[in-house]
C-alpha cells in the first residue's frame, strides 16, 4: 500500500501598492487555480512585516494541526538584491527572511517546501547559514 501525503499550500502575498490597487495579485490567482484543482490552499495578504510574521506563525500552527501533510509556503512579493518588499514600502532583508524560514522548517520537522516568487529570489540561498536545516527550495525567480 502506498502511503500518500496531501499538500497544504499556504500563500502569503505582498504586492506593491500599485499592484494591489489594479488587482494584479499573482498569489490570489494561484490560490484560485489550486482551489479549482481541489488542492488544499490558504491565501493571505501581508501588507507589512508584522502581518507577514503573524501569517508565518499561523502557518506553523496550521501545519501542526493538519498532521501528515506536505507543508508548502509560497511567498509572492517584489524583491531586490537586498530583500523582499512589502506593500507599505518597507523591506525585509534576505538574512532576516532566511532566519524566519529556518525556524519554520524546524517546526515542520525539516519538511518545508518553499516557493519564492519574486525578483532576485535566488539571493535567499546565500542568506542561509552554513550547516542550518533550510527549507526545500521548489522555485525562485532570478
Amino acid at each position: 500500500m502506498v502511503n500518500t501525503r496531501k499538500a497544504l499550500v499556504f500563500i502569503i502575498e505582498s504586492p506593491s501598492s500599485t499592484d494591489l490597487i489594479t488587482g494584479r495579485l499573482e498569489g490570489r490567482l494561484l490560490s484560485e487555480s489550486l482551489r479549482l484543482d481541489g488542492i488544499s490552499q490558504q491565501y493571505y495578504l501581508a501588507t507589512d512585516i508584522e502581518i507577514f510574521r503573524k501569517m508565518v506563525e499561523y502557518f506553523t500552527i496550521m501545519i501542526n494541526r493538519a498532521g501528515k501533510v506536505i507543508p508548502i509556503l509560497h511567498i509572492s512579493a517584489h524583491g531586490s538584491k537586498d530583500g523582499i518588499d512589502f506593500t507599505n514600502g518597507r523591506m525585509m532583508k534576505w538574512s532576516t527572511l532566511a532566519n524566519i524560514l529556518v525556524n519554520v522548517n524546524r517546526k515542520c520537522n525539516g519538511k518545508l517546501v518553499l516557493c519564492l516568487s519574486c525578483c532576485k529570489g535566488s539571493y535567499i540561498k546565500v542568506s542561509f547559514t552554513f550547516g542550518c536545516k533550510y527549507p526545500h527550495l521548489a522555485s525562485q525567480c532570478a
